[in-house]
């Protein structure tokens, strides 16, 4: 009778271990998955951003004022923005993102207020609230998504989920950037 009692309650931990590991699996899988779902939102903002680049490059071949200095970021933005995509690329996406801030963007909006003539045209004041929404919209979703990467990293490496997330080979995902770097980073559409 002990015995019986033995086995039944070894076989009932089995059990209950075995689904806590199915469950966990599973959790994992999910948690994995809202990471990949954000980053395509992430994707989708980059390409969004390329375009807004590329109409920069557009409009500044309307300027009279000399383009050389945005001429080459924007083109090596345009050139991150596109590894980014193709590479499905962290880094690259960061890249892109301080060159569009740092150098891209002022030297544009350097380029209208020499051409005040270009920089009052619908179609340049069209291009400033549409970057004004895209940067709005990728603080949103870059926020978003460094929260569900930190939340899935935390998963994967707390005991005694650890265990699973390595026999599953669940890797640490990179966030887009760190808050602080993120607020020095900040893209300024102040075009006045």
């Amino acid at each position: 009778m002990t015995e019986t009692i033995l086995f039944v309650g070894i076989g009932v931990l089995v059990l209950l271990f075995a689904v806590w590991m199915i469950v966990t699996y599973r959790s994992l899988v999910q948690n994995s998955d809202k990471v990949k779902d954000k980053w395509s939102e992430v994707l989708e903002l980059l390409a969004d951003r390329f375009d807004l680049v590329t109409e920069m490059q557009n409009i500044s071949k309307d300027s009279s004022e000399n383009t050389s200095d945005f001429s080459k970021s924007s083109k090596t933005t345009l050139k991150y923005y596109a590894k980014a995509h193709q590479k499905d690329s962290i880094v690259d996406g960061i890249r892109a993102e301080k060159l569009l801030a740092k150098k891209t963007l002022p030297e544009f909006a350097t380029i209208l207020d020499n051409d005040s003539k270009l920089s009052n045209t619908k179609r340049v004041q069209d291009l400033e609230s549409r970057i004004r929404y895209s940067d709005k919209e990728f603080k949103r979703i870059r926020s978003q998504f460094n929260n569900i990467v930190l939340d899935y990293n935390r998963r994967i490496e707390n005991i005694p989920v650890n265990l699973i997330a390595k026999v599953a080979k669940f890797e640490p995902k990179e966030i887009f950037m760190d808050d602080s770097e993120a607020r020095n980073n900040s893209i300024h559409t102040d075009f006045e």
